[in-house]
């Protein structure tokens, strides 16, 4: 009789028995992957245009690039450490436990930026549809997020079936306004005639960060291994397809939202391209949503199996941090600043993720990888040194924009909090004997547990 299949886990083995609840395949994590995206289609990207329109065709390249190459490392750890945990875990085999700690702290910054985000862009759009009073704007964020975390509460498996419905449907969103806006395309009446092929190199660098917002979301998909059926197959097949989806999305929404009326320095300006589109095309409106996945803390609910303390923690953070810059920035400049800061601990997150791929490399080349990167390190290194870039250039801007260096000072302020809980509460029982007898648990007892130490086994 053969062996029961076990998968390497980042505290033991991955058994059959943790095998039940498992059901995602390649077309959930597709759905998964660009529904976790797709909503830059829709909101954010829009202010990449500062750089002008060629100027975003070439910074395209340059982020295509970059989440390519992200993601084909990502597809390869994913699979040879099929484990929920995504940077945290990759950073603990790769790195060490220091390393994974900060990773998993930069991921929380991203996920809370993400989602007070993604409640702002929904609501931009509820105003340009609507008319809603901008004064009421939290309620409107607390209600939309109060929904989202309900979903999750609900159950992975329910968060999962929404997310396919509601990826397929903005996506046909797009796809139609696409099909409605090609026999509209002008590049000379809406780009050269309001002299916006190019604009500054400042503003090129300014407009290097919300490039990233066409892509930012894909590196969430190894969140989802512990519930993906045959992980070392379906999730690099499910990061890739995503990939390719989310490419033609990006090109298709840049040249068809940007070479139709009001024309490309206009788009820039609006908080709702889609919309603006929609009503340019078709003389009326749609929206859309938007959907993200919110890390773990212990509390498990006993029915529905989700990690609800977490929901809600991360519910009330991101409401907090979306609701105290409101009142800091104002409704107008917002946007701006939770992006950058999301866009902050993604690219940490990414260096942590790349440095743990080219060390897992060097330092396991006989680990088990049922996928491998076609780039290898040579590619983690490339892209590495185009989220340093990246890093830079969002630096770079804070100096010229208060919109940027306050992204800059909040993520500051989180990291030095983070950095000081670490030395006092996190380094003393990393460096207790207790913690490094623990014993192996499950799979599933770390995805409980994930992001803190087990006081007994």
């Amino acid at each position: 009789m053969a062996s029961p299949t076990v998968y390497p886990s980042v505290d033991g083995l991955l058994t059959p028995e943790n095998e039940g609840h498992r059901y995602a395949k390649t077309p959930h994590l597709w759905a998964l992957g660009v529904g976790a995206v797709i909503g830059g289609e829709f909101y954010g990207w829009q202010s990449s245009l500062i750089a002008g329109f060629n100027g975003l065709l070439i910074l395209l390249v340059f982020v295509t690039t970059l989440y390519t190459l992200l993601t084909f490392s990502i597809a390869e750890m994913s699979a040879s450490i099929p484990s929920g945990g995504g940077p945290y875990v990759f950073s603990l085999h790769g790195i060490g436990p220091k390393a994974a700690y900060f990773a998993g702290l930069a991921e929380i910054v991203k996920v809370i930026s993400t989602v007070a985000t993604t409640t702002y862009g929904i609501f931009l759009y509820l105003d340009a549809l609507f008319g809603l009073n901008t004064s009421y704007a939290p309620i409107w964020w607390i209600g939309t997020n109060v929904l989202f975390v309900s979903l999750n509460i609900v159950g992975v498996e329910a968060t999962f079936r929404v997310q396919v419905f509601a990826t397929f449907l903005s996506t046909a969103m797009l796809v139609v306004f696409y099909c409605g806006s090609f026999s509209q395309l002008d590049y000379t009446t809406w780009v050269v005639d309001q002299n916006w092929e190019w604009t500054t190199w400042s503003d090129s660098i300014q407009g290097l960060s919300f490039a990233l917002w066409f892509y930012f979301g894909i590196e969430e998909m190894p969140l989802a291994v512990d519930e993906t059926i045959e992980p070392e197959k379906n999730m690099p097949r499910g990061i890739i397809w995503s990939m390719v989806t989310l490419v033609i999305l990006a090109i298709l929404t840049l040249v068809c939202s940007s070479l139709i009326s009001p024309g490309a320095a206009a788009v820039y300006q609006t908080t709702a391209p889609l919309v603006t589109g929609y009503k340019s095309v078709f003389g009326d409106n749609n929206v859309t949503a938007g959907f993200t996945w919110l890390t773990f803390l212990t509390k498990v609910h006993p029915t529905r199996g989700s990690a609800y303390a977490a929901l809600i923690a991360g519910g009330v953070a991101n409401q907090v941090l979306a609701i105290s810059l409101f009142y800091i920035v104002g409704i107008v400049d917002l946007g701006s600043v939770t992006i950058n800061l999301a866009l902050l601990g993604a690219l940490i997150s990414y260096s942590f993720q790349l440095v743990s791929f080219i060390m897992l490399r060097i330092n396991q080349p006989d680990r088990p990888r049922p996928y491998r990167s076609p780039f290898g390190i040579a590619g983690a290194v490339v892209c590495l040194f185009l989220c340093l870039v990246c890093f830079a250039a969002i630096i770079y801007s804070g100096t010229s924009s208060n919109n940027f260096l306050i992204a800059v000072i909040t993520a500051v302020i989180i990291f030095v909090i983070g950095t000081v809980y670490y030395f006092k509460a996190v380094l003393p029982r990393l460096n207790s004997e207790k913690f490094n007898q623990i014993s192996p648990r499950s799979s599933k007892s770390l995805r409980q547990n994930l992001m803190s130490i087990q006081s007994n086994v």
